[in-house]
């Protein structure tokens, strides 16, 4: 983990979203002139930051939690727990992806429904994925 400063960055498209790792907040800065546009306090320690085609997901590596940020204000919509350790963040066109360092968890955010599925890379002489459970958010 990184002792402070900048996290992650992402690109929605117009604006950079950059995770400030010890300032607990994320900033979203204009591309074509670098101006501040907003600053929004998400979870402790951000770390990973992606972009869904609509909204902005961050990391929290000091809450095991993700946040969901719209992208017209960086308001955070809602905060969802996740692993141990959260640092990065994927989206694959369907769901939302977060590796957990801290307990070497995938979590699947599905953005289509209400629901999360957490699973674990096997690190045995047969690799795959594990679902775990499934847990309303």
């Amino acid at each position: 983990m990184r002792p402070g400063g900048s996290g992650g960055i992402a690109y929605d498209g117009f604006n950079l979203w950059i995770a400030n790792y010890s300032g607990n907040t994320v900033t979203k800065l204009r591309a074509s002139d670098g101006k501040v546009l907003a600053t929004t306090s998400v979870g402790p320690n951000p770390y990973g930051v992606a972009f869904d085609g609509t909204y902005i997901w961050v990391t929290s590596s000091g809450s095991g939690t993700v946040s969901k940020l719209q992208v017209g204000d960086g308001s955070v919509l809602g905060t969802f727990a996740v692993g141990v350790t959260p640092v990065a963040v994927a989206f694959d066109r369907t769901n939302i992806w977060v590796a957990n360092a801290g307990n070497n968890t995938v979590t699947k955010l599905s953005t289509s429904e209400p629901r999360w599925e957490r699973s674990r890379w096997a690190r045995t002489a047969r690799p795959g994925v594990r679902r775990d459970q499934y847990v309303g958010c």
